[in-house]
């Protein structure tokens, strides 16, 4: 555990099927960023397994804020007494912390697709701002769970895993749970390991629309 006196601030991000998170100082420093978790609905769960992660690294009074965004954000935030931000907030706010120096933000998620254009401005030229910015459809081609859903669909006979039976105490049950999350996390890894090597493997293309967009294997 970090030993220190300094003041942190949390953000998680809740998407359709993974909960992502990062701790920051008083600087805006990136302090911890753990293994985003798929949370196979049940998000809460997710989200105190995350949570439970960073108390490991610093003091729950050393975190001085708490904040959300993502598909699924909005509810935790109200729950808990946190502020919740729209991605289009998020995003492009982030961007200032990991990549200040990023002009173009591509965000494509859960609802829609968004597209940011960011210049500095002042007489240093030491700031950014959103000169251009613009949202595609609702089709939904970034979610997580629509994602990870095609890849079940074609490789769950494939790649297997064994959990843990229900039957024990309910002492016991977090911890079970908490198992039984990363023995699923990682076989849709796996599954998406497949994916890309079968992706690869394609030697036809497929038109769509007029528009080449997707290649498809034999």
């Amino acid at each position: 555990m970090i030993q220190t006196t300094d003041s942190f601030y949390l953000g998680l991000d809740i998407g359709s099927e993974t909960v992502h998170c990062v701790l920051i100082d008083e600087n805006k420093k990136v302090v911890y960023s753990p293994d985003s978790l798929m949370h196979f609905g049940n998000p809460l769960e997710a989200v105190i397994e995350v949570y439970d992660d960073v108390l490991s690294i610093v003091s729950s009074d050393a975190i001085k804020a708490v904040s959300y965004t993502g598909s699924l954000a909005r509810i935790a935030a109200e729950k808990t007494s946190c502020p919740f931000y729209f991605d289009t907030l998020s995003v492009s706010a982030g961007a200032e912390i990991i990549a200040p120096e990023c002009e173009y933000l591509i965000h494509v998620g859960a609802k829609d697709p968004y597209f940011f254009e960011r210049e500095k401005t002042g007489s240093n030229r030491g700031s950014f701002f959103i000169s251009d910015h613009g949202t595609g459809t609702k089709c939904g081609g970034g979610s997580g769970i629509l994602i990870n859903k095609q890849v079940r669909r074609f490789f769950s006979d494939e790649i297997k895993e064994k959990l843990l039976p229900s039957d024990i105490s309910s002492s016991d049950q977090r911890k079970q749970l908490r198992i039984n999350r990363n023995i699923m996390q990682h076989q849709v890894e796996e599954m998406h390991l497949k994916a890309a090597e079968t992706i690869l493997l394609s030697d036809k293309v497929l038109n769509v629309g007029g528009a080449v967009r997707c290649h498809y294997s034999v």
